[in-house]
């Protein structure tokens, strides 16, 4: 519990009395008011012109009464004892006089100035960050823009950039909105040069939010640059709190490879992640224990709130917002839609949404393209929501941190978070709801429904139907992990080939081991349908790999049992997809399940995935596999391809890490000639404890690093 004491002295007796008098409220209650102003920073009048007038302009926190709930968040924070920093608020009135008179008053612009230059002072980046603060009514979160690392002398433009927004979305015409700006010190540590340097500290950020409504679990994300990349990337920290016992009950830690950054040249830049930072942790244990115990008591004391944090580059995270938050519990509203995907990533596509004639309304689904996201374009996503017919709209990212989708909903249309999944232009898909779930499928071509799945939607679809590879890998990728993209053909696009094959031959549809020895064959016309729901392109080369239903499992890896190729060219695929087939029914591979007593019958899906032009490539296991010492990572690595490392025909060098020691006890790699740097073995290490904690144990991972040094995941299975 925090507790905080004011000591009454005459003069502010007097000013207890004169609040108490204004408001119509006890004294105790007035003594409360300063307390509350007390905690919210400074107490001295910010306001300019006289009190009660149109004049009132700019206020600090304490003195701000109006209610904002992107301002009163600043206030909440103070009085759970949450860090965050000195804010200075433009009231309705200042807009009221921008609207009026298109500038501010001179009087203002030296005030705001002013502030500044002591703000920034509060600042290790020496600079100012600008805000919307609109109430809207109808709207629950309405958009806008925020300028980060602003210098002094660019403040007023960028708030009057802020008031244009609200003009050009004629915000202000509803009745009690509420049109205010705000800025305070840049939280940030200095802005980065490029290229990054390896001992350059990293910004970081995130939001957390109640996944119920006593706040008992808090979910937690976090990324590394500007908080704002919570919304932009698929790859980020994600954590769970329980804030009774105050621990953290899980953690997910993907592959971050892009960051929003204010560089040296650019207030928000993309920008790739360090490699030896993309696995690594974003917050610290103790931060995110922090974070959940804010949103708890926030929602003890206000209801459910989520919060915004960034690292303010010198002692640790502070609290920029905290805002109300609604867990949607209800029942999904029912859905059962099959349309065309239009893809909308700019202006020109809306106007040609606007112009579809009420049949097409129907038949269309949009899809909100990922870089209006990544680059919060949301003007545009405004002008969606601004459409007079109402669609069903996919947008990218996850329901916890997509609030600015909302206003789509706000706006009458059906808004659905897709992940990362991606949709193509003229793509047919049917949205349907299964139980609490939304499900989306993709519409193929007569048979082809079910024989071609996107490697993004591989999990979806279950073992049986696509493997064990493939659903490791699907998941992976969903995860934000930097895997190679492709297709998978499925276990019935087998059973297709397998059949077609026995009855070319006069065979029963019984299958037996002998028919290894038959020619498997896939006709012209079927893999023509294959390759155009697969969207493979000529021009790469790609590995094709087998996904059976038994493969990749703790019990039983079936490792080296089935072909792979790897450098395949457009033209060859169908003839190497046919040997992976063929492959199930080798010999061996019927010895070994003899062997292990197994009447499980198998079943062949192949992936097809993009080549990775590795560099050096190798795997990792997550224990000593002579020994089962589950303390030891052991890292295998060669020079080229990984198939070399995993067959023992290239030359390769060694590396264990003990776990308990946090320390390597052999490393091969430290001769003249090391196939890897001290940063990527760290890497590969902080890559294997993120995908044990994904995957729910210890792994064999395939992985290559690619010329540029970004390390890509291949495949991954249980030891």
């Amino acid at each position: 519990m925090i507790r905080s004491q004011i000591l009454l002295t005459p003069d502010l007796v007097a000013e207890v009395k004169k609040i108490a008098q204004k408001q119509g409220i006890s004294q105790s209650e007035a003594v409360r008011e300063l307390l509350n102003r007390a905690l919210g920073g400074r107490t001295n009048d910010l306001k300019i012109g006289k009190e009660g007038t149109p004049e009132e302009y700019l206020y600090d926190l304490a003195s701000f009464s109006s209610a904002n709930p992107r301002i009163d968040g600043f206030k909440e924070i103070y009085s759970v004892g949450g860090r965050t920093t000195e804010i200075r608020i433009l009231s309705d009135y200042a807009f009221r006089f921008y609207l009026k008179n298109k500038k501010l008053p001179e009087e203002l612009e030296y005030r705001i100035l002013k502030e500044c230059r002591e703000l920034v002072g509060l600042s290790e980046t020496k600079t100012i960050v600008a805000r919307r603060a609109y109430v809207v009514p109808g709207l629950e979160n309405p958009p806008g823009p925020r300028f980060l690392g602003l210098k002094i002398n660019e403040v007023i433009d960028a708030i009057k950039e802020v008031f244009n927004f609200a003009i050009e979305h004629e915000y202000y015409l509803k009745k009690m909105s509420q049109i205010c700006a705000f800025f305070y010190p840049f939280a940030d540590p200095k802005p980065l040069s490029l290229p990054i340097k390896t001992e350059a500290v990293l910004p970081y950020g995130g939001y957390a939010v109640p996944l119920n409504k006593i706040a008992s679990r808090v979910e937690v994300f976090g990324v590394w640059g500007n908080n704002e990349g919570v919304q932009s990337f698929d790859a980020i920290d994600r954590y769970i709190v329980d804030t009774q016992r105050k621990i953290i009950i899980e953690k997910e830690t993907p592959q971050k490879m892009l960051m929003l950054c204010t560089t040296e040249k650019s207030q928000s830049d993309k920008i790739s992640v360090p490699h030896d930072r993309q696995f690594e942790q974003v917050l610290n244990d103790a931060e995110i224990l922090e974070i959940g115990r804010v949103v708890k008591e926030l929602t003890e004391k206000y209801g459910l709130r989520r919060v915004e944090f960034s690292y303010d580059g010198r002692t640790g995270i502070i609290f920029n917002e905290s805002v109300p938050y609604v867990i949607y519990d209800k029942e999904i509203k029912r859905i059962d839609k099959r349309g065309m995907i239009k893809t909308v990533a700019g202006y020109r596509d809306v106007e040609k949404l606007r112009l579809l004639l009420p049949e097409e309304v129907e038949r269309t689904i949009i899809y909100i393209d990922k870089k209006i996201v990544e680059d919060r374009a949301y003007d545009i996503l405004n002008s969606v929501a601004a459409l007079s017919n109402k669609f069903t709209v996919f947008y990218p990212g996850l329901s916890a941190t997509a609030h600015a989708m909302r206003v789509l909903n706000d706006f009458g249309h059906t808004a659905i978070v897709v992940g990362n999944r991606t949709f193509k232009e003229g793509e047919e898909v049917i949205v349907k709801v299964q139980g609490d779930q939304v499900l989306i499928d993709r519409v193929l071509e007569g048979s082809m429904k079910n024989f071609v799945v996107n490697l993004h939607d591989a999990k979806l679809y279950g073992r049986e139907l696509t493997g064990g590879k493939a659903m490791n890998i699907s998941l992976l990728k969903a995860k934000g992990f930097n895997v190679p993209h492709g297709v998978v053909l499925t276990t019935n696009f087998f059973n297709k080939i397998v059949a077609a094959t026995l009855a070319k031959n006069h065979l029963s549809q019984e299958i037996k081991p002998s028919i290894f020895n038959l020619k498997f064959e896939i006709s012209t016309d079927l893999w023509q349908q294959i390759l155009k729901a697969s969207g493979l392109s000529s021009k790469e080369k790609y590995a094709v790999r087998s996904s059976a239903n038994v493969e990749d499992q703790a019990e039983h890896s079936f490792a080296g049992q089935f072909v792979t190729f790897l450098k395949v060219d457009y033209q060859s695929l169908k003839e190497k997809v046919a040997a992976v087939i063929k492959s199930t029914f080798d010999p061996r591979v019927a010895r070994y399940t003899a062997a292990l007593s197994s009447s499980k019958g198998i079943k062949m899906a192949v992936v097809i995935q993009q080549m990775v032009e590795a560099e050096r490539s190798g795997v990792v296991f997550g224990k000593d596999i002579q020994t089962g010492d589950e303390d030891l990572i052991v890292i295998d690595v060669a020079c080229g391809l990984g198939e070399g490392v995993v067959d023992g025909t290239s030359q390769s060098q060694r590396i264990i890490y003990s776990r308990s020691k946090n320390t390597l006890i052999n490393n091969s790699a430290k001769q003249k000639q090391s196939f890897l740097s001290r940063i990527e073995i760290d890497s590969l290490i902080e890559m294997t404890l993120s995908i044990e904690r994904l995957m729910g144990g210890v792994q064999d991972i395939e992985w290559a690093i690619d010329k540029k040094g970004d390390i890509w995941l291949i495949q991954t299975r249980d030891l």
